[in-house]
């Protein structure tokens, strides 16, 4: 019996002999080295095209399809804090752009609650509550990415209103919108038991907000946050959850206090220390009764900038 081998090589080798006899009586420009290089190259595209016709996409292992898939979207640092907000918003994006790929890749993904896991809480209220729908019991991350004109502030407190019930997945906020204070902090004063990172800036237009809603409600039950990057506010020392912290980033407007050395004071377990001050106390008589002695055995990365008035004693 021939071989396969046997029979396609002849039939190759055929119809490369007729393809450059057809190449040369069109142009003799195609009969160079050069442009049967290209001729190859353009075959081989061809013929790794047509193949893949013949290669199923449901054949192929489902962990094979979850990786390469989670590759493409970046899924293993959706909790990431170092993870950009544009990365978060690049996951979203190419996650639209695949499903449009084809309708059997649009039915995985959709089958997949952890590619739903990153939600955009300044979409509008339907889109939010359509992907916790898809997330099921995923881990979250809740970020939000308000563009100018974008939705109202009012937005976040009705967002809050599709998240209860799921406290128990959020293990990620990031929150630099200062719109979104209001909700974040709505969302803290009940406790989230898997939070491993929290991103806020404290809001400063507070006729936009809840007066009544306060920083103590930070106080909250965190048991398993590891990474906090605060701009303009910092929690109290008295908050059992601080002690846990591996990275503390705090960002101006921000005040060296008192309050503040007591904070860095319990945060023992702290790996990295980023702390960006745009004053500091006006004398020495301002820091009476701070801590001695600021031990952070664990250590290893720290940035400090302080602006400290001229006139400081």
């Amino acid at each position: 019996m021939t071989s396969l081998q046997e029979f396609v090589q002849p039939q190759v080798d055929r119809f490369m002999d007729d393809l450059f006899r057809a190449a040369r009586e069109r142009s003799s420009t195609l009969s160079s080295p050069a442009a049967k290089i290209k001729i190859f190259d353009t075959i081989e595209v061809t013929i790794r095209r047509r193949r893949n016709e013949y290669v199923s996409f449901n054949q192929l292992p489902t962990d094979i399809i979850h990786l390469i898939f989670g590759m493409t979207l970046n899924l293993n640092r959706i909790h990431d804090y170092e993870l950009s907000l544009e990365g978060l918003e690049q996951h979203r994006r190419h996650l639209s752009n695949i499903r449009c790929v084809s309708s059997v890749w649009n039915a995985f993904l959709l089958s997949s609650p952890k590619y739903w896991c990153a939600i955009n809480i300044a979409a509008p209220e339907k889109v939010v509550e359509l992907t916790l729908a898809r997330a099921q019991q995923t881990p979250l991350c809740l970020y939000s990415n308000r563009e100018e004109g974008g939705n109202p502030l009012s937005s976040f407190r009705h967002t809050k209103s599709v998240l209860l019930g799921k406290t128990t997945q959020i293990r990620s906020i990031r929150t630099p919108d200062k719109g979104a204070y209001d909700f974040a902090i709505r969302i803290l004063c009940g406790g989230l038991p898997d939070l491993r990172t929290l991103e806020l800036t404290k809001a400063t237009d507070w006729d936009e907000i809840d007066q009544a809603l306060t920083l103590e409600h930070i106080r909250a039950d965190l048991p398993e946050i590891r990474h906090l990057s605060a701009v303009g506010w910092y929690p109290n020392a008295e908050a059992m959850w601080i002690q846990n912290l591996q990275v503390l980033i705090l960002k101006p407007p921000m005040d060296i206090s008192i309050s503040l050395l007591r904070l860095l004071s319990t945060c023992r377990s702290l790996l990295k220390l980023t702390l960006h001050a745009d004053n500091g106390p006006e004398s020495a008589e301002e820091m009476t009764g701070a801590p001695s002695l600021i031990d952070l055995p664990r250590l290893q990365e720290i940035d400090i900038e302080v602006d400290i008035p001229l006139d400081a004693g």
